[in-house]
């Protein structure tokens, strides 16, 4: 069964930057790349993470981070979630929580690096955690 993650530009970043094939943020683009994660998004974070990513000081090959994006986006659920009235401690943390909170589904989890930016729900998720999810899956 697949299970639907919005997934914070930080885990991308980690992913992209890892020195290691089996940390968390790797295997969870892995899982998205072999289809067993569904990636879910609006045009807001999609246009964070093609800003991000593009940024010079992580040094990421531009045409390699546009194959990288095309993939996400043929993968993935692009939602356009109405606007909320919310506060977290990072404005920029919100169309991530309203996303994941409009996707409809209850097997969608918002995997951050940044937990504690966000309320404390069953559903935020750090990349490690939400492996251990999916391999509760599989078994």
């Amino acid at each position: 069964m697949k299970i639907h993650a919005v997934i914070d530009t930080n885990v991308l970043v980690s992913a992209l930057l890892a020195k290691r094939a089996d940390s968390a943020p790797v295997v969870i683009i892995e899982k998205v790349f072999s289809g067993m994660v569904v990636p879910v998004f609006s045009r807001e974070i999609w246009e964070e993470y093609s800003k991000v990513l593009h940024r010079d000081k992580f040094g990421f090959d531009s045409v390699t981070v546009d194959c990288f994006l095309r993939e996400l986006l043929q993968r993935g659920l692009l939602l356009e979630p109405d606007p909320v009235d919310m506060k977290l401690p990072d404005l920029k943390d919100i169309p991530f929580y309203v996303v994941t909170l409009s996707s409809g589904s209850d097997r969608t989890y918002l995997v951050t690096g940044n937990v504690k930016h966000f309320p404390v729900k069953p559903f935020v998720v750090t990349p490690a955690k939400f492996l251990e999810i999916l391999q509760s899956q599989d078994g």
